[in-house]
């Protein structure tokens, strides 16, 4: 039989191949390795072949778009994700496992910390690789009750990241579901799904923040119905699993004051098991953020023209002038994460690849060229990977940050070139 080449789906076709053949060769790669620290640089080239891979599955997806059909994509984002599963993990699940562990002893993570001599008695061979031993809990509550469910069911980091990797699962599936509300192709999806990032945060490292985004999907189709209660149940919850949505409050004030009190009743509940830990509810969050700096774009600059301490201040103030512009501008939800949540990844002094995956939950609506160029330059975050299997000491080098945000910027100056003529065109 002869395949007609000049048939418009073939092109289509052959880069949804190739694309799907380069994006499971990137997870096959990252198997072989079992780590990413045993060959990073290795590892970095999957990730940018995978990278094309995506590419080309966009592309193809944004040309011949279908409707109704998107079930062969959601059993390729499963299967893709289920052969990186006996990858190792982020150390952070070595945290996710000890607080989940002394919250089972009756121990409020919040009031403690690992290497206190209370807690000597519970330290196992995982101990050694919790980060950040000084510090109590940072994670809010929604996230430390999954950390004491998954360690009472089954006490093993496996289980920890295959709970964070169904969550990944489950957002997508309802992030598809958001795009049909919306009237858009679900197969759209691919722009957070099988984006190589997504699947380092979630399939290889296990990250909490999967659960957070399934309740902002959630509050995405909530809102897309005009269900502004549920909306802010769903945005309280998310903000419980990780404390990033609570910058939307603004949003939902305007939206639905009833709303916006609701997810504060929520917030509120949520933190009330563990109020006996007081002021040291958010210690180690304010020490973190207060007194480390590790790949902030908006906070380097404004460092180097005045002093952190100035840079923090603008970075807040930022931060709550993208809130309230979103809230005035009364758009949807998928229209308000976006200015927000990029405000915050811009300016935060501490910004790690997998945040990245808080504006890729809305990319499907609208692709910003930007940041998946963003998304692909951050490859070199895991020369950091690199400095720990050479000399043994995980460190960020300072040329990273240049590496980075350099394609980001050009991306931005050229969109914004692009429009510009656009617009001059139109006005002609």
């Amino acid at each position: 039989m002869n395949i007609r080449t000049d048939h418009p789906f073939v092109p289509a076709v052959l880069m949804r191949f190739v694309g799907w053949f380069l994006l499971f060769s990137f997870a096959v790669t990252t198997a072989y390795l079992g780590s990413v620290t045993r060959n990073p640089l290795v590892f970095q080239i999957s990730y940018l072949v995978g990278f094309i891979g995506f590419a080309f599955v966009v592309f193809s997806v944004l040309k011949h778009p279908q409707q109704q059909r998107w079930g062969g994509i959601l059993v390729a984002c499963v299967l893709i994700r289920m052969i990186t599963t006996n990858v190792e993990s982020s150390d952070d699940l070595y945290r996710y496992l000890w607080e989940g562990r002394i919250q089972s002893a009756g121990y409020n993570p919040y009031s403690t910390t690992p290497d206190a001599p209370e807690l000597a008695d519970f330290r196992d061979d995982n101990w050694k690789h919790i980060n950040h031993p000084d510090y109590s809990a940072i994670y809010p509550p929604l996230a430390q009750l999954s950390f004491y469910l998954i360690a009472t069911l089954k006490p093993s980091l496996i289980a920890f990241k295959i709970a964070n990797m169904l969550a990944d699962l489950v957002a997508l599936v309802l992030l598809a579901r958001w795009l049909r509300l919306r009237g858009q192709p679900p197969d759209r999806v691919v722009l957070y799904a099988v984006c190589p990032l997504t699947l380092a945060a979630f399939a290889i490292d296990g990250h909490i923040d999967s659960l957070m985004l399934v309740f902002l999907a959630g509050a995405g189709m909530a809102d897309e119905k005009g269900k502004h209660h549920l909306c802010g149940v769903l945005i309280g919850l998310a903000t419980l699993a990780k404390l990033v949505p609570i910058v939307l409050l603004p949003w939902l004030v305007l939206k639905n004051p009833r709303s916006a009190c609701l997810a504060v009743v929520v917030i509120v509940l949520g933190y009330l098991p563990y109020s006996d830990a007081g002021g040291a509810l958010f210690d180690s969050l304010t020490r973190f953020g207060g007194q480390t700096d590790m790949l902030g774009f908006g906070y380097s600059v404004l460092a180097g023209l005045s002093n952190g301490a100035v840079a923090r201040l603008v970075g807040v103030a930022a931060i709550g002038g993208a809130s309230i512009y979103a809230a005035l501008k009364r758009q949807s939800l998928a229209d308000a994460i976006f200015p927000t949540f990029g405000a915050m990844i811009l300016v935060m002094p501490v910004v790690q690849y997998w945040y990245l995956t808080w504006v890729l939950l809305v990319m499907p609506f609208r692709a910003r060229w930007a940041w998946l160029v963003l998304s692909a330059s951050m490859v070199f975050y895991f020369e950091s990977e690199r400095q720990e299997a050479v000399f043994g000491t995980w460190k960020m080098p300072t040329w990273v940050i240049f590496a980075v945000y350099t394609p980001f910027v050009v991306t931005v100056v050229a969109e914004w070139a692009w429009r510009w003529k656009g617009n001059r065109a139109i006005n002609a």
